[in-house]
């Protein structure tokens, strides 16, 4: 037998018993579908519990920071101020950017909780392919957006990303 098909021989044994383990699926196969199966529904319940916990917990002054990606818009990192829950302030979250480009929050009514609590509803009633939403543990504010109205269509998709929520005194 020659050296390359010794190679060759070797490597179809080695496949055979690397290729012969256990075929049972991993065990959070589970989660992973679950995972799927979440970001191409929209949970109207989970989303009425959360905005009535955001309610209940009365915040009316606080800062967030923001972030998105999408629908042709510029935007930039920003903070929020809002005070009796009213916007008040908007800021790059990097000084000497292009701060124009934070005016996309403003235009799109993600400036409080509770427009973006409005804006996922105006987005559910389209009934988008993916949205998926993401709220904080403690008042149930969302944390995290990502909406695609059509699978595959270009410029229609949004990522929003509230972090740093802090009350204010």
């Amino acid at each position: 037998m020659t050296n390359s098909a010794l190679k060759f021989t070797g490597f179809l044994i080695a496949f055979s018993i690397l290729g012969c383990g256990d075929s049972t699926p991993p065990q959070n196969l589970n989660v992973i579908q679950e995972d799927v199966k979440s970001t191409h529904g929209f949970d109207v319940t989970l989303f009425e519990t959360n905005r009535a916990r955001w309610l209940s917990s009365n915040i009316r002054d606080y800062s967030i920071d923001i972030d998105a990606t999408g629908f042709i818009k510029p935007f930039l990192p920003a903070v929020i101020e809002v005070r009796n829950s009213k916007f008040v302030s908007i800021e790059a979250a990097e000084p000497n950017k292009n701060k124009h480009w934070v005016d996309s929050y403003k235009s799109l009514k993600l400036s409080t909780v509770d427009e973006i609590f409005a804006f996922i509803e105006t987005q559910a009633k389209q009934k988008p392919d993916i949205l998926d939403v993401v709220y904080d543990d403690r008042y149930g504010f969302p944390v995290s957006i990502i909406l695609d109205q059509k699978k595959g269509w270009a410029d229609d998709d949004l990522s929003v990303s509230i972090t740093n929520f802090q009350v204010s005194e």
